[in-house]
């Protein structure tokens, strides 16, 4: 057996994707891939070598965003596979497919701390909707088709996988009899038709709104016409964003640009089409959307069922003011406390809005004690030091005033070559030389 076998690991790799219409991949060279790189260049692929392995996903994902294939990426183990996970995390949250193949150590060499030994499997598992080990070289192809069909979205929302294959099973053969050629060739793509009175429901709706807009996503990428045509029998205000830019030409009457906001103050339903909720549609709450209802359409089951559309509230009922609401319809100061009969307005509530328009800094605070409670039931506010309150801490200060401190009292000197010790001239009876001012 060699490496030029076509019935080896390797080889079948190398021929799923190139039956699955792989012609590019992006990767860096590493001795636990080497069999893979190499059957794919006697097939004829383009393989662009990179310096970083995380460069390599970010190409594999622009080539799936401006192809629509699928993004291929190889890496080998250790720092190969760690390097991509920033790459990796990227294209999970933009629901990219992307199959990332690594490498990793013989399966004898297990538990053996062989080289390049690291979980690469535990650290991707977060970011991506599969990763594994294929460590039986019968099922490699059964798993790989798979792992494609998680990667386009089959049973959830799509996003990369990784997929890493020891390098003693790439080097083994498999029998003829378990390649079977539905794991080679791409499968039909299936569609989730929605129920028809889910249809009608949508249709009544369409009707009934005044201010209808549309919010595209990736998932709306397969149907651009479709999307047209849809907007121009509506009347739909349509929203460009990030995801779904390209779609609709911008010269569509139902293309708004400066007054996404306006419309998305205004519209009464929003129809959103392979698009998530998220931060910038301010996640669909009512800050964002007051009074719109939501119709979600998506190309997956998973993306559907993700982020549950929200009910917009009735333009008819009467927003009524929080507080008054709060305090079972009275907002004055001191009456809306629950099982106080009624009295007269004390005489510090009935100063404090004019104290509050000539020294703002007095205003109440939403936790402060309420005015008419007497001395002993108010909390005891937290005291604070003077000096810190005229902006300057008390330490420097007390380092700019001047600091007295007693001098050194005389002692005696010993000079050299001298057995009696003299006592300094200052403050004794020896005449002092002229012109000598100390101490006079």
């Amino acid at each position: 057996m060699t490496e030029e076998d076509p019935s080896t690991v390797a080889a079948l790799v190398a021929r799923f994707l190139y039956d699955r219409g792989v012609r590019r991949v992006f990767g860096l060279q590493g001795g636990h891939i080497q069999p893979i790189w190499d059957r794919l260049a006697r097939l004829g692929v383009a393989i662009v070598d990179v310096r970083d392995e995380a460069a390599a996903v970010h190409m594999a994902h622009a080539h799936s965003e401006l192809t629509g294939e699928m993004g291929i990426a190889l890496a080998t183990a250790g720092p190969g596979v760690t390097n991509t996970v920033t790459a990796v995390a990227n294209a999970s949250v933009s629901r990219i497919p992307l199959l990332l193949l690594g490498g990793c150590p013989p399966r004898p060499q297990a538990n053996k701390h062989p080289l390049q030994d690291i979980p690469h499997t535990e650290i991707l598992r977060p970011v991506t909707r599969q990763s594994r080990t294929l460590r039986v070289g019968d099922e490699v192809l059964r798993e790989l088709d798979e792992g494609w069909s998680r990667a386009t979205g089959d049973a959830a929302e799509p996003g990369p996988v990784y997929l890493e294959i020891p390098t003693d099973v790439l080097r083994e053969t498999v029998p003829p009899a378990v390649v079977l050629d539905e794991h080679l060739r791409a499968p039909r793509r299936r569609r989730s038709l929605p129920h028809s009175d889910d249809v009608t429901a949508v249709a009544e709706l369409l009707r009934g709104a005044e201010k209808p807009a549309v919010i595209t996503g990736r998932g709306a990428r397969t149907a651009p016409e479709e999307l047209v045509r849809f907007l121009d029998a509506t009347g739909a205000a349509y929203l460009d964003t990030q995801e779904g830019r390209g779609l609709v030409p911008p010269g569509h009457p139902a293309v708004v640009g400066a007054l996404r906001s306006r419309v998305m103050r205004e519209a009464d339903l929003v129809v959103t089409v392979g698009r998530q909720l998220d931060y910038q549609l301010g996640f669909g709450s009512p800050a964002a959307f007051p009074d719109a209802r939501w119709v979600r359409v998506s190309d997956s089951a998973g993306g559907a069922a993700r982020q549950p559309a929200r009910r917009g509230r009735d333009p008819r009922r009467r927003r009524e003011h929080p507080r008054r609401a709060r305090h079972g319809g009275r907002t004055g100061s001191g009456h809306h406390l629950a099982g106080r009969p009624a009295q007269g307005t004390p005489r510090t509530v009935r100063r404090l809005p004019r104290r509050a328009r000539r020294h703002p800094a007095r205003r109440r605070r939403p936790d402060a004690p309420e005015p008419h409670l007497r001395r002993a039931e108010r909390p005891r506010p937290r005291r604070r030091d003077r000096r810190r309150r005229r902006g300057r801490p008390a330490q420097l200060r007390a380092a700019r005033r001047p600091v007295r401190r007693p001098l050194p009292r005389r002692r005696r000197v010993r000079l050299p070559g001298r057995r009696r010790p003299v006592r300094d001239r200052r403050g004794t009876g020896e005449p002092r030389p002229a012109g000598d001012r100390r101490h006079r």
